[in-house]
């Protein structure tokens, strides 16, 4: 059985704060910190890059490429790739693979596998947004969404929803954005994992990674092109915000969907915990807490005291995974203007049968995999002064940078095998909880799942 939640890294990285460690995360102080959606996007980090094989990791430049490709939004890619494979060899379930057109031809492209994921059971029973589109009101995209929509609002009212916002996305002037943001959610939800972390004291459910395989795949065939239909599945707000300078289009799914999206969900917490706990040896709640700590304070928390309730908050969260198994983390959001251009929907296509042909790969030198590992340790080792107690119960704290730059990678790519070397002085932390050999053979799988879509054995060669 795993040990409890070890807080020994919060005392020894903020020794002289207090913090609240019993906040209750769906109470009225935890959803009124102003911090709260900043830490969300860092434990929505955490579970991209650490899921484990096959369960999810960040976009490479070359994903963002794929998927930029059709046309989609750079901003809207799904949160976590995925081997569609691995995926489910670790969690017994198959993801559906995604089909598009290249964006200006009729050349398919099959996407990196991916999932989108939202979050439920925190307090907040809204529904999630699916995804969205922001404009500067500056530009000529944003003065046209302000103009198309106060033709259906005063412009005093800065905001449009219901009936009026889908017929402003519908009209002819907003075609091309409307396109593009029913490309967005097309693509962006080909996959859905919902983390549900029930109330557990009136519910008492248990936190769990809950995945749907096309969770659009019962939409009627003309619910993207008929206002009407849309409208009964989709809500659309049209937002200017003056303060910002931005015009905003947003996508939400209505009850009548989301209920049927839910009903095909499969339930993956069990394995997707095991898997986290054999890969980087800590369960997910200690994992997360490490992480967060590491990152340090936000620079935009000034005070003392909001230090206190940012840091309340991690334990907060970190704790629902110690009563439920999981906790819940909020979508990474991030905008850039995309090429418009024509994409025919009904040349999307979502399949769940398996891949047979993998696309031939280029493998990089053993110098760039070393430098990459090597600059992917340093992100991940906390800093500490040359002499003082250790930062992290589970990883070794940087503080010359000797060991990092010691690391070696060599791989035999015809031989599926990566050995990797580091100065021998630190063999002699291999037996305790700090084990170097799991930092860097976790270290060197994470950089490679990202270049390459086959396993490799990864072994110390010295």
């Amino acid at each position: 059985m795993a040990p409890k939640l070890d807080l020994a890294i919060v005392k020894n990285t903020f020794p002289d704060n207090k913090i609240d460690e019993n906040i209750d995360i769906r109470g009225g102080k935890a959803q009124a910190n102003q911090y709260r959606n900043v830490l969300l996007r860092r434990v929505s980090d955490y579970v991209s890059e650490y899921m484990g094989i096959g369960v999810g990791r960040s976009a490479t430049p070359a994903d963002k490429k794929a998927f930029s490709s059709t046309g989609m939004s750079a901003g809207a890619i799904p949160d976590a790739i995925i081997d569609l494979d691995e995926f489910e060899s670790v969690t017994g379930i198959r993801l559906s693979e995604v089909t598009a057109m290249k964006q200006g031809s009729f050349d398919p492209i099959t996407l990196p596998g991916a999932y989108e994921t939202k979050v439920g059971g925190v307090g907040d029973t809204t529904i999630p947004a699916i995804t969205s589109l922001k404009r500067t009101l500056a530009g000529e995209e944003g003065q046209l969404i302000q103009k198309t929509m106060q033709q259906f609002k005063k412009p005093e009212n800065k905001q449009a929803s219901g009936p009026e916002a889908i017929a402003a996305l519908f009209s002819e002037p907003m075609k091309a954005y409307k396109d593009l943001l029913i490309l967005n959610t097309k693509l962006k939800f080909g996959n859905y994992l919902k983390i549900d972390l029930a109330d557990m004291d009136k519910k008492k459910g248990t936190g769990t990674f809950k995945f749907v395989a096309n969770p659009l795949k019962n939409l009627p065939v003309d619910a993207f092109n008929n206002p009407k239909i849309f409208g009964e599945y989709f809500s659309v707000v049209l937002k200017v915000k003056p303060s910002e300078a931005k015009a905003i289009m947003i996508i939400t799914p209505k009850a009548k969907l989301y209920n049927d999206i839910t009903k095909d969900i499969q339930d993956a917490t069990a394995k997707i915990s095991e898997a986290h706990m054999n890969i980087h040896k800590v369960k997910f709640s200690q994992g997360l807490l490490n992480n967060l700590i590491q990152r340090g304070i936000p620079e935009k928390i000034k005070s003392k005291d909001a230090a206190n309730e940012y840091l309340s908050l991690i334990i907060g969260f970190a704790k629902e995974f110690e009563r439920g198994g999981l906790t819940p983390f909020t979508i990474r959001t991030t905008y850039e203007s995309p090429l418009i251009g024509r994409q025919t929907f009904d040349n999307i296509k979502f399949k769940s049968k398996r891949k047979k042909d993998v696309t031939q790969q280029k493998f990089i030198s053993g110098a760039q995999l070393s430098a990459l590992v090597q600059k992917r340790l340093g992100a991940i080792m906390p800093k500490g002064p040359e002499r003082g107690p250790p930062l992290s119960p589970t990883i070794l704290t940087e503080r010359t940078g000797r060991f990092r730059s010691s690391v070696a990678v060599l791989p035999n790519y015809k031989a599926n095998v990566i050995r990797f070397f580091y100065d021998p002085i630190y063999k002699s932390l291999i037996e305790s909880q700090r084990n170097p050999d799991i930092l860097v053979t976790n270290t060197i799988r994470e950089v490679v799942q990202g270049l390459y879509a086959r396993k490799f054995n990864i072994v110390r060669g010295n």
